[in-house]
């Protein structure tokens, strides 16, 4: 509409001129009617009165619209109402959409009615339906990366250090680590008589490390053992202290509460998990144990690290504790004999880009859940975590592992894209050496030499600590007998 200061001009120049009526008739905002001197007060009393209706009509449809938001928010599934809160840009494209859609020309017929009614409904319903299958990615990118701003700057630099390889290690004194190990042992006895579960050890996990302290007090008070959780833990008695107690309820859940197993001085053995699984004889082939899920590497990094190969597409398993047995021993073998790796930690890579057969993809809540519980007990520190996979559809097992290892291990995660060659010179960035990678180059098959070399060779250390230990024993029980016969004799 023409400003209607400029009504009354052309209306008193259309009196002299016929070109100002004309121009008047031209102008005038109502039904180009003649634009006369009286004409002009009309023209404004009814612009005014159409104006007035106007703001009515804009006002009801902003109660409409509201009403028809408010609707929409109850109606509406709870990731969809989180997404529009969390995006600005989508949520004020979906309002200037909808007041575009009222503020449109209301059709003239019944039938153009019901056919823009029906164009409205489909074109909102792909508009949801767009949304919700793209918001998954955002919402993922702006999870972590809230997390990543939640640290503060001395963390956040201690993250890429740990990634990269570059970190600084503290120096071990004997006197340093028994003033840890009087912290730890000081955290335990006040776990142990405390009642309350503030520090995540439930009344459970207090009754069975009192068991493991009934039945074989000399190997939970071992150093060698205590100090991998401190070391875990950047040395922090306190910490470390929980995790341990977290450690010995965990192995009594996936046992079923076979302490034979658990409490021997080397640890479980190889045949304790064929036997718990089942699987002797002729039938250990198809164990868990010989599938291959967990490669350590012959070489570390360039920081000196163990790395570690998890290939989930060997993941395949009866019951999700023969893998938490199977990881768990592994992953204890790989660190007992190797202080370098308890001080400085573990990289770990999960290589998807393998071709093989079957390929299972470890979506059981048991699992997830028992990960997280095997994440927060086992004194493993994983200063990084690279995830390469040549498959988009490998990416719900990016975000398994993500949910599995907690906040401090999403932060440690590198995800890679490529084929094969491309993910070993992204891992060669990181100083990962991937000539070692128990992968074909030409074939991209796992090749298991290596797998059964390192199984070898924790069986004879093992087998070596169980003769140690009886020879102890023989001694002990040998002193034992002559000071009773030395003392009858003296009575």
């Amino acid at each position: 509409p023409v400003l209607h200061s400029g009504e009354s001009s052309n209306a008193s120049s259309s009196a002299s001129s016929p070109t100002g009526g004309m121009f008047g008739s031209i102008f005038g905002s109502v039904g180009k009617r003649p634009v006369s001197p009286d004409a002009s007060t009309m023209t404004t009393t009814v612009v005014g009165a159409e104006s007035a209706q106007k703001q009515r009509q804009r006002q009801k449809q902003r109660q409409r619209q509201q009403q028809q938001q408010s609707s929409a928010s109850q109606a509406a599934p709870p990731s969809t109402a989180i997404t529009n809160v969390g995006n600005p840009r989508r949520k004020s494209k979906a309002k200037q959409a909808s007041s575009s859609s009222q503020l449109s020309p209301k059709p003239t017929t019944a039938a153009a009615a019901t056919a823009a009614s029906a164009s409205v409904t489909s074109a909102s319903a792909a508009s949801d339906a767009s949304s919700t299958l793209t918001s998954t990615q955002p919402l993922t990118e702006d999870f972590l990366a809230k997390e990543l701003n939640d640290l503060s700057i001395q963390e956040r630099q201690q993250v890429y250090e740990d990634v990269h390889g570059v970190s600084q290690i503290r120096n071990e004194t004997p006197e340093f680590l028994q003033k840890c190990l009087d912290s730890m042992q000081r955290e335990i006895a006040r776990l142990l008589t405390s009642t309350a579960s503030s520090s995540g050890i439930t009344k459970e996990d207090r009754q069975i490390y009192d068991k493991a302290m009934f039945y074989c007090p000399k190997l939970l008070r071992n150093t060698k053992l205590r100090l991998m959780f401190i070391r875990c833990e950047d040395y922090d008695g306190a910490a470390a202290a929980v995790r341990y107690m977290r450690y010995w309820s965990f192995q009594y859940d996936i046992v079923d509460g076979d302490w034979d197993a658990i409490l021997k001085p080397c640890g479980m053995t190889q045949e304790d998990l064929l036997r718990m699984e089942g699987k002797t004889g002729d039938d250990a082939k198809d164990s868990f144990l010989h599938k291959g899920f967990l490669h350590v590497l012959p070489k570390p990094d360039q920081s000196g690290r163990v790395v570690a190969a998890f290939f989930n597409r060997r993941c395949i398993y009866e019951d999700w504790k023969d893998a938490a047995r199977t990881t768990l021993y592994l992953l204890m073998q790989a660190l007992e004999q190797n202080v370098n790796a308890q001080i400085h930690g573990i990289v770990g890579i999960t290589y998807e880009c393998v071709k093989e057969e079957n390929c299972v993809l470890p979506f059981d809540l048991d699992l997830l859940q028992g990960s997280s519980k095997f994440y927060a007990a086992l004194p493993v520190k994983f200063r990084a975590l690279h995830f390469c996979y040549d498959d988009a559809k490998m990416k719900p097992i990016l975000s398994f592992v993500q949910l599995a290892l907690g906040k401090k291990g999403r932060m440690r995660i590198r995800a890679h894209f490529g084929t094969d060659t491309e993910c070993r010179y992204k891992l060669m960035t990181f100083g990962i050496p991937t000539n070692v990678l128990p992968v074909h180059a030409s074939t991209s098959t796992i090749n298991m030499d290596s797998y059964h070399d390192f199984l070898d060779l924790c069986r004879q250390r093992q087998q070596q600590q169980l003769r140690e230990e009886g020879d102890t024993n023989v001694k002990m029980a040998a002193t034992d007998k002559s000071t009773t016969a030395t003392a009858k004799d003296e009575e």
